[in-house]
């Protein structure tokens, strides 16, 4: 089969299955400095996403249905509805091996790999998202993702991605108290002797009686949290108090807020726990940061909180007083970065952070606090204190004239 061909049969595959963009939730319409360009980048298929003046635009007709997009995406700004792959965890979990291996609709040899069993996920492994697969890091088995075919794909440039996403799923998954971390074919010994597997489809999967019912449970919750994820935050279902500037709305990206359910079912955190100092790392494949506020720097302008997109940093203010309060578990960490550009006075930096239950705690980290005064030219709260000045970085000339709204 020709390259041209096989690019076909791919794209005929999942013709069906039209994935959708909501430009406002990209991250340039909300703060134009970003320039983020993530989904076209890694899109394998000429001309499907462009990105111009900051405004993504989708070709469906080029595209590839491969799924990338759907979670490259920091701020979940396309969707396409996928009931296969939540189907994943619940047949993993019902094939009775301790070795399993996931594949793609292009792989030349469905019945032959490493493990007793292999599951037909009908998809791209790049449309596996750390959410689909942290899931099955809870499983008492190896599950390996078989990339062997992506060097012969005409879409093969998405292997990359494809690792990407299982050391996500892995970094996550370092916070659960057990866990099986996943793997990929070609990180296997080059002599691992092959032999005959199981082919599971995921649609029609051996399921007892009991497992299908299940099944469909589990289905119904997947849904609930995914029609959930589509409105706006409201801050108060995270049990704080509403920031008085919230300005522009906030979304919890979908894939994000399917990873929080997973972790929170799973661990046990204490009001310790909760509020601890998150542990820094030099690198880390966690795509959260510690958000650090320079006291003597930051003027209470709010901006930060303003342009953060899932409402990470909330700005909290009576008019005499400010706090910034920081929840990591809504952070998207340096795939975003706003807040650091935001800030007009450079106060913030971001600090990987390693794997912690903290991390996913629903309770703010307080990374700002002060008094309050009035600007002495517009009469806007500023923060108070010698060391501060007296107007507010718009009354400011200095370097102010860089600084671009949406």
């Amino acid at each position: 089969m020709s390259v041209i061909d096989s690019f076909l049969n791919i794209t005929d595959y999942f013709s069906g299955d039209t994935i959708t963009l909501h430009p406002k939730r990209c991250m340039n319409s909300r703060f134009r400095q970003i320039g983020c360009t993530r989904c076209a980048d890694t899109c394998p298929a000429d001309g499907a996403i462009t990105v111009t003046l900051g405004a993504p635009a989708i070709n469906n007709d080029a595209c590839a249905h491969c799924g990338l997009c759907l979670h490259n995406c920091p701020t979940g700004a396309f969707s396409r509805p996928d009931p296969t792959l939540r189907r994943l965890f619940t047949v993993a979990e019902s094939i009775p091996v301790p070795e399993i291996d996931l594949i793609c609709p292009q792989h030349p040899t469905p019945n032959i790999g490493g493990a007793a069993a292999t599951i037909f996920t009908k998809r791209c492994l790049a449309a596996l998202s750390p959410a689909h697969l942290l899931p099955l890091t809870r499983l008492d088995k190896q599950i390996r993702l078989d990339d062997s075919p992506c060097a012969d794909c005409p879409i093969g440039s998405v292997q990359p991605s494809i690792a990407e996403s299982v050391s996500k799923a892995n970094a996550w998954a370092e916070i659960l108290p057990e866990h099986t971390p996943l793997t990929l074919h070609s990180q296997q010994p080059a002599d691992a002797p092959p032999q005959k597997r199981v082919l599971v489809d995921i649609d029609r999967p051996p399921l007892s009686r009991r497992g299908f019912f299940q099944s469909i449970t589990q289905l119904g919750k997947e849904s609930v949290g995914a029609a959930l994820a589509e409105d706006p935050v409201d801050p108060s279902t995270l049990g704080r108090t509403v920031p008085v500037s919230e300005r522009l709305p906030h979304f919890v990206p979908p894939q994000r807020a399917q990873i929080l359910g997973v972790l929170d079912a799973d661990i046990s955190m204490d009001d310790d726990t909760a509020t601890a100092p998150l542990p820094l790392a030099t690198e880390s494949d966690l795509p959260v940061v510690n958000v650090v506020v320079d006291a003597a720097a930051c003027t209470a302008c709010g901006l930060c909180a303003r342009f953060c997109p899932t409402g990470a940093v909330a700005f909290l203010s009576d008019e005499s007083r400010f706090a910034l309060a920081f929840y990591s578990a809504l952070c998207l960490g340096e795939e975003c970065s706003i807040c650091d550009l935001a800030c007009p006075e450079t106060a913030i930096t971001l600090h990987p952070v390693a794997p912690s239950a903290g991390v996913v705690s629903k309770k703010p980290r307080y990374i700002a606090a002060g008094e309050l005064r009035p600007c002495a030219m517009c009469g806007q709260p500023i923060t108070a204190g010698d060391d501060h000045p007296t107007t507010c970085y718009a009354c400011r000339p200095h370097k102010n004239f860089a600084f671009q709204f949406p």
